[in-house]
């Protein structure tokens, strides 16, 4: 630690992205900024440096936030959000790292050694409870999941199809909570008949969060509709 605070007192940038190894090339798309390895490798102690100063405009902090969705960096996670990041970085207005956590729910599962599946055939770990746990938080701060394409969706029911089924209706329950996704896309990750069976025992559950989805639509359909009227009447048809 005294290392890197005597870098950040010489003017080291700590957002300024590298090579993750000497001999590699630079690669935008591969390469990381000091605060994205520190987060990446779980030494959340480096963001309580006093010489570090995290400013929530910067973009860079966006990739640390995604490497910081895990078990020890939620109040990370929350600091930025609090500071006022901008999480919905897409241009249909979604959130990125939602997208990758609820795609990352069975591959984290299979690939834990600590893994092991439930009588029912689907994985339940701590790993992928900590994804749950990030998309909850993230979705608390505004951020949506917005699937840019069917295959996004087709992505996130498959990582669904791998967990037991209760991940699936509490990951719609974060989502309508917060107003967070569409009903289309709900209805749509929900409508193969391997999703229906899969969470076929949580039917009452499902109808009911989809009927409060319902009333949400309704009362949003409705407050657009008055907007559009006060419109017409100041500006005219």
């Amino acid at each position: 630690m005294k290392w890197i605070s005597l870098l950040l007192a010489a003017g080291a940038d700590p957002y300024s992205h590298g090579v993750y190894h000497f001999d590699s090339e630079q690669d935008a798309a591969t390469s990381f900024s000091a605060l994205d390895l520190a987060a990446l490798h779980g030494h959340f102690e480096v963001f309580e440096l006093k010489r570090l100063r995290l400013d929530p405009r910067h973009s860079a902090l966006r990739s640390t936030m995604h490497y910081s969705c895990k078990e020890g960096g939620f109040g990370l996670v929350e600091r930025l959000l609090q500071a006022g990041l901008e999480i919905n970085d897409q241009e249909n207005g979604g959130c990125t790292t939602i997208q990758s956590l609820v795609a990352g729910l069975g591959l984290a599962a299979q690939l834990s050694p600590w893994s092991s599946k439930q009588e029912s055939g689907r994985f339940d770990t701590s790993e992928s409870r900590e994804k749950l746990k990030a998309i909850h938080l993230l979705a608390k701060y505004g951020a949506r999941w917005a699937p840019k394409d069917i295959g996004e969706i087709k992505v996130a029911r498959r990582s669904l199809l791998k967990m037991t089924s209760d991940y699936t209706v509490e990951f719609m329950w974060i989502i309508g909570k917060y107003k967070a996704c569409s009903r289309d896309a709900i209805l749509e990750l929900l409508h193969t008949p391997s999703m229906r069976t899969h969470v076929g025992e949580h039917e009452p559950r499902i109808r009911e969060l989809l009927a409060a989805w319902s009333r949400y639509s309704l009362r949003f359909s409705a407050q657009n509709k008055l907007r559009g009227d006060l419109a017409i009447m100041v500006n005219g048809p």
